[in-house]
């Protein structure tokens, strides 16, 4: 009986609580399966409350970790993008003069402006 109580419960919070916290579950995020009240849910429907509450721990403990590694993930990607701009900044041109050497085939070489290379003329 319990179980089935707890089955419901997560149910409810998934469908009505969960969209509104306006997030969703870091685990779920980072490796593209199921979330913690997923995960719950399948554990209290298949091995029963006290298996819920012995392994749903080490499962919020997994869920903190991938938050960490997506903030840092994050922070990474900001960085990354801030260096860019920075380059793009220090090359004294007009941004929009820049292009992609993604664009301009093998073996480019464009010194230690970065990702971009300006084509103004001076």
């Amino acid at each position: 009986m319990l179980r089935y109580a707890g089955v419901a419960m997560i149910g409810a919070y998934q469908r009505y609580l969960s969209p509104r916290k306006g997030f969703r579950c870091a685990y779920g995020t980072l490796h593209g399966t199921g979330t913690c009240s997923s995960i719950g849910k399948r554990i209290m429907r298949e091995q029963g409350v006290f298996a819920f509450f012995r392994l749903m721990p080490d499962q919020f403990a997994a869920c903190k970790s991938a938050a960490q590694n997506l903030d840092q993930e994050r922070e990474e990607e900001r960085k990354r993008r801030r260096e860019q701009r920075d380059k793009l900044d220090c090359l004294d041109c007009d941004p929009t003069d820049c292009m992609d050497i993604s664009e301009c085939g093998n073996g480019a070489d464009f010194g230690s402006c970065g990702d971009f290379e300006c084509s103004h003329d001076d």
